[in-house]
């Protein structure tokens, strides 16, 4: 898909009260393809199993968000059993340490009380560093790929029992990424 985007800066005096015109700048942005970007950023594409729903309300870290909901739950958003999966593609290194405590404190104060499993997957995107993190009652599952492009992380969040019940689709969700070609 193809926008076109122009850009109007408006440059006003500060001065309340002020009867100075305000000047007005036109840029025009050059034509550029973009990508939903639930279905892909610049560098990646993915596909969302069929029940995940996205949500556009992302944070500046974020390149995709979607509600992952428990099996045979109506309710997908803002649900007590809901978890949510999102996608962030950074281009700085990676440190797994710093991030595994920050991911850890995330489902608990106390990060020995979260059980850590850390392995490694090849898939046909490339090599996947996984972390597979569960205090009881909440779980994450973390799938970390390094390129040279940066380093994307696709996160799934939520109450333990959704996130184990979704793993099959989690790791569908992870061979599913693409390197925009």
């Amino acid at each position: 898909m193809k926008f076109k985007y122009t850009l109007f800066l408006l440059l006003a005096s500060c001065n309340l009260g002020s009867d100075e015109e305000a000047e007005v700048r036109h840029y025009q942005v050059p034509e550029m393809e973009t990508i939903a970007r639930e279905t892909g950023n610049q560098d990646f594409t993915w596909q969302a199993p069929k029940r995940w729903r996205f949500d556009p309300n992302l944070t500046p870290l974020q390149d995709a968000l979607f509600y992952v909901p428990a099996e045979g739950d109506k309710f997908v958003e803002n649900d007590y059993t809901t978890a949510y999966a999102s996608v962030s593609f950074l281009q700085i290194p990676f440190d797994l340490n710093s991030n595994l405590k920050r991911w850890q404190n995330q489902l608990a104060e106390d990060e020995s009380q979260v059980s850590t499993h850390l392995s490694n997957l090849n898939l046909q995107s490339g090599d996947w560093r996984f972390v597979k993190l569960t205090t009881g009652t909440k779980a994450s599952f973390i799938a970390v790929h390094e390129s040279g492009l940066g380093t994307l992380f696709l996160k799934l969040t939520g109450p333990q029992t959704t996130v184990l019940e979704q793993a099959e689709n989690f790791v569908q969700f992870v061979e599913s990424v693409r390197l925009v070609q």
